[in-house]
C-alpha cells in the first residue's frame, strides 16, 4: 500500500503541475490533498490481484460512478458552454445562478490551441467544477447543451480515445463533490452561458482576466 500511496501522490502532483504549466490554473493544495485521498481510497477498495501490476483505477460499473440527475438539486445552477474560432483559439462561458434563476457570478475562459468542440466543452465543464469547488459550493447542477458530451460524462462506461484524460478528471471531480450533477438542457435554456463564451472568444488575444462578465450580462437585454 505504501507504493500505491506514493504513486497516487506523484500522479496528483504531476496533474497539478500540468494545470499550472499548460492551463495557467493553480489548484489549491487542499483540493490536491482531497483528490489524493479519494484516489487512494479507490485503490484500496479495488479487488486485490497477484500484486504484480499497478494501473489507474478503472472506469467500470462501480457504484461510485456519477449518473444523470433526473431533475436538479437544491442549490446552485452552473450553466456552461464552449465556442471555437476557426484556426486559432477557443473559449468557454460559465454562469452561476441561484435556484431562483438570478445570476450571481460569471466567468469567461480562453483555450489557446484547442479546436475540437468536444474538448472545449469538456475543458469548460472541468474548469467550471474546479471554480465551484474553490468557491466552496457543494450542491451544484451543471447544465450544458452538448448532448454527446453530457451523455459521455454521465455514462457508466466511458471509453474515449479523444478526451479520455478530461473525462477521468471530471469523474474524479464528481467523486470529490457528491452534490455535483451534470444535466443536458436545450440551447435556448443555455443561451446566457453561450453569450459569455462568445464574448470571451471576442476578447482574444487580450484574455479574459479583469473583464466583468456579470456587469456585461447586466448590460445586455436578456
Amino acid at each position: 500500500m505504501r507504493v500505491v500511496r506514493l504513486m497516487c501522490l506523484l500522479w496528483r502532483i504531476w496533474k497539478g503541475r500540468n494545470s499550472v504549466v499548460f492551463e495557467g490554473q493553480q489548484i489549491l493544495p487542499s483540493i490536491l490533498r482531497q483528490e489524493f485521498l479519494h484516489q487512494v481510497s479507490e485503490w484500496e477498495q479495488l479487488p486485490q490481484g497477484d500484486g504484480n501490476s499497478v494501473g489507474e483505477p478503472s472506469g467500470g460499473r462501480g457504484t461510485d460512478q456519477p449518473t444523470v440527475d433526473a431533475g436538479s438539486v437544491d442549490g446552485v445552477v452552473c450553466s456552461f458552454d464552449g465556442a471555437v474560432h476557426d484556426g486559432s483559439h477557443a473559449a468557454g462561458g460559465v454562469v452561476l445562478r441561484e435556484a431562483g434563476g438570478a445570476v450571481f457570478a460569471a466567468q469567461g475562459l480562453m483555450f489557446t490551441g484547442l479546436q475540437d468542440p468536444m474538448l472545449v466543452e469538456l475543458s469548460t465543464l472541468r474548469d467550471a467544477m474546479r471554480w465551484c469547488q474553490h468557491r466552496g459550493l457543494e450542491a451544484v447542477t451543471f447544465e450544458g447543451d452538448a448532448k454527446i458530451v453530457i451523455d459521455k460524462v454521465n455514462a457508466r462506461d466511458v471509453c474515449a480515445a479523444t478526451g479520455g484524460a478530461l473525462f477521468e478528471e471530471i469523474r474524479q471531480l464528481l467523486l470529490l463533490s457528491p452534490g455535483f450533477r451534470v444535466k443536458f438542457v436545450g440551447r435556448q435554456n443555455n443561451r446566457v452561458a453561450h453569450m459569455v463564451a462568445k464574448k470571451a472568444l471576442s476578447l482574444f488575444p487580450a484574455g479574459c482576466n479583469g473583464f466583468d462578465f456579470c456587469g456585461w450580462l447586466r448590460s445586455q437585454a436578456l
